[in-house]
């Protein structure tokens, strides 16, 4: 599993150049744990049917209408063919979606799919660490201002509920405070406030799963720009770099969860960035695949189905 880390104030400084945008990246099973922050239940191991295809029944975590259903399905069959699962079929089954491909197929490539995979890029408002002091412990304030309608979330904000109590989904154009995540070398979790999107996954045209050229088995993740993204992010990164701390840094969120937020040194120009962390190849192949075709309107539970006849 992928890991993620953050970059804070009491830490040594990582920061974006012009040069290229490293972000930490997550797993895909992390955030699609993540999807919606929520993680399904384990896949089983797949196996193929009587027919030689690997059959998958896709639930999504609230209801959803016949267009939404509609979208999900294009979606859903473009996410398969990008990760080039043989001749990938979606139909609806009730109110979920039937996926099926051409032989064997492992049922954690399936239930990586149906993560909701929604990407936003927002200036950092606030950060602090996350927990509840102990007790006759004074809370460590945070480092920038806490907008007022924040305020009692954020102070609240723990990041220790279990995942299934998350919010399904967060509104881009509204202000947020939410969880940042962990890793072994900075083990302590972030939470953040955060202010509206300023790109979102509709502004990406592609991403791909790429090696880094500077680390052996490294991989990353690309991320391209539309015309009017690459001018969005170039002007995101130009407002924030002369910022104060930590109102210089840019959160990287999937699924409602900062995946990192790193410092902005100056404005980025070019229409692409970069997502590097510890992704494995099927990690970062799978996210590249959500994110190119687009975010699913919920998140999505995938159960392996072995019709018989």
């Amino acid at each position: 599993m992928a890991t993620t880390s953050a970059t804070v104030r009491h830490r040594p400084r990582a920061f974006l150049s012009a040069a290229a945008l490293l972000l930490a990246g997550a797993a895909v099973t992390a955030c699609s744990s993540g999807g919606d922050s929520r993680p399904g239940p384990p896949p089983a191991p797949s196996t193929a049917t009587p027919t030689g295809r690997t059959v998958a029944v896709y639930t999504p975590d609230h209801p959803l209408d016949e267009g939404q259903l509609k979208q999900a399905a294009e979606l859903l069959r473009k996410r398969a063919e990008a990760r080039g699962l043989p001749d990938a079929r979606v139909e609806p089954a009730a109110a979920a979606l039937r996926l099926s491909v051409a032989g064997q197929v492992a049922g954690d490539r399936l239930a990586a799919l149906g993560r909701r995979a929604a990407l936003d890029f927002r200036p950092v408002l606030a950060v602090a660490v996350a927990g509840t002091p102990s007790p006759g412990a004074a809370e460590v304030a945070p480092t920038g201002t806490v907008p007022p309608e924040l305020a009692a979330g954020f102070a609240a904000l723990s990041c220790g509920a279990p995942a299934a109590a998350l919010p399904a989904a967060v509104d881009p154009g509204s202000p947020v405070a939410i969880c940042g995540t962990a890793t072994k070398a900075a083990p302590v979790v972030m939470k953040y406030a955060l202010a509206p999107a300023a790109l979102q996954g509709t502004d990406v045209t592609k991403a791909s799963a790429v090696l880094d050229s500077q680390t052996v088995g490294r991989w990353q993740v690309q991320v391209d720009f539309t015309p009017q993204g690459g001018t969005a992010f170039a002007a995101l990164t130009g407002r924030i770099a002369p910022q104060p701390e930590p109102t210089n840094q840019m959160a990287v969120t999937v699924d409602g969860t900062v995946l990192s937020a790193p410092y902005v040194a100056e404005a980025i120009t070019g229409g692409s960035a970069v997502i590097s962390g510890t992704f494995t190849e099927d990690e970062a192949k799978d996210l590249a695949a959500a994110l190119t075709a687009g975010s699913l309107p919920a998140h999505f539970t995938a159960a392996l189905s072995t019709p018989t006849g």
